[in-house]
């Protein structure tokens, strides 16, 4: 029977979920969204254990959702993963894959752009001035995604935005908004592309963005060495 895993529950009922496995919580108790190294160094160990026939499913901080699937397709191609639809009072199965063949294009623009995952309207203005000033001001974002999208339509979402981020580059930013799957296929091109990123995550009892950077190499490393630690 495969598992189920989530970083967090975060107070939710995931029982609902128990139908696709054995649920595993990989934290118990609070963990704070902005603390990606710990989050990292946290999760590493039992996803070591993710089989290609488990799920990951999309509950907790929406920065584990990216850290998780950056571990998982460091080992896989394509990942299970359950999203909860709302319509439906129910979880929905989505099979989400690397991209093959990625094509990166030169950028225009010096480094400092940000890459927003979905933009519905929502303000975001504070999260500008982490942008390059001498960078256009109309040329400082770019839209990944815009709207109410068709969750379901994972392939092409996934052309979508490897398509956008194909001259992202170091020095550049994603601002983590929208629907909790678009996280995982944005783990999904960055793990194609090999690319570091920089996230962009609000803090709503601050009411401002913080800047935390996900480097691939230490990632791996974190990784290698939290799996190491927990069997010694």
């Amino acid at each position: 029977m495969p598992n189920v895993y989530c970083v967090t529950r975060y107070r939710n009922d995931i029982s609902a979920a128990e139908k696709w496995g054995k649920t595993i919580e990989i934290i118990e108790g609070p963990i704070s969204p902005f603390a990606t190294d710990r989050m990292a160094w946290n999760i590493s160990p039992p996803l070591s254990e993710f089989k290609q026939e488990d799920y990951f499913l999309l509950t907790g901080p929406v920065s584990g959702y990216v850290i998780g699937s950056l571990l998982l397709f460091e080992r896989f191609d394509w990942i299970n993963v359950l999203r909860f639809d709302p319509y439906t009072n129910d979880y929905s199965h989505e099979i989400i894959k690397k991209v093959e063949n990625p094509q990166r294009k030169p950028s225009n623009q010096p480094p400092g752009r940000i890459y927003v995952v979905n933009f519905i309207g929502h303000p975001i203005l504070s999260a500008m001035d982490f942008a390059n000033p001498d960078i256009p001001r109309e040329e400082r974002t770019v839209l990944l995604t815009t709207g109410d999208i068709d969750q379901s339509d994972i392939e092409n979402l996934t052309n979508r935005i490897a398509e956008r981020m194909a001259d992202f580059q170091r020095g550049d930013m994603v601002l983590l908004s929208g629907p909790a799957i678009l996280n995982p296929i944005l783990a999904a091109v960055v793990s194609s592309f090999q690319q570091d990123i920089s996230l962009l995550l609000f803090n709503p009892k601050r009411n401002e963005y913080h800047k935390r950077e996900l480097i691939l190499p230490h990632l791996r490393m974190t990784a290698q060495l939290a799996m190491k630690e927990a069997v010694a």
